[in-house]
């Protein structure tokens, strides 16, 4: 998503793999969209997670990397910040692969987020969450642009281990 003033430019990808080539030429595409260069952004921003291991440290990497060659401002967001934004209260829900979940608990705008494992997964598979929209990330890196919520670099939400880190115990 590439916010600027009023304008919302947005590029997506569903259902594939190789996250690593496919999120530069996204990236170069909206700027060419927008008639922008890296150094023409104010504020970078990027999901840290709950998600796919491999996707959020290619994010993250590929924003920091930007931000810090630009001298930008870094704004960062959950996935649950995201699924949840404009809603009071609610549990909310990501797929984790192979039955496993992400959950999240929201009250009174503060978000509990855990793990759940198959066996216990069952329970929240009404609770997932809806579909993202890209004003609704503009709009969130906006409310936090305005409360100064801006972090020195990218650092990924992991709920749990990673497959190797498991592999390995």
């Amino acid at each position: 998503v590439l916010a600027v003033d009023d304008k919302i430019y947005h590029k997506s990808v569903s259902g594939k793999k190789g996250h690593s080539p496919l999120i530069m030429e996204l990236v170069d595409n909206l700027f060419k969209e927008a008639d922008l260069k890296p150094k023409d952004i104010d504020v970078y921003s990027v999901c840290v997670g709950p998600g796919s291991f491999t996707g959020i440290r290619i994010g993250i990497a590929t924003f920091n990397a930007l931000a810090y060659a630009t001298g930008a401002k870094r704004v960062e967001v959950n996935s649950f910040e995201l699924l949840s934004y404009g809603i009071d209260d609610g549990v909310f829900s990501i797929d984790a692969g192979n039955g496993n979940l992400y959950i999240a608990k929201k009250k009174d705008g503060k978000i509990e987020m855990s793990f759940l494992e198959k066996e216990k997964a069952g329970d929240f598979e009404s609770a997932v969450g809806g579909e993202i929209y890209p004003d609704t990330f503009k709009n969130l890196i906006t409310d936090k642009c305005s409360k100064n919520e801006y972090v020195d670099g990218f650092k990924p939400l992991y709920l749990r281990k990673s497959q190797a880190e498991r592999n390995v115990e």
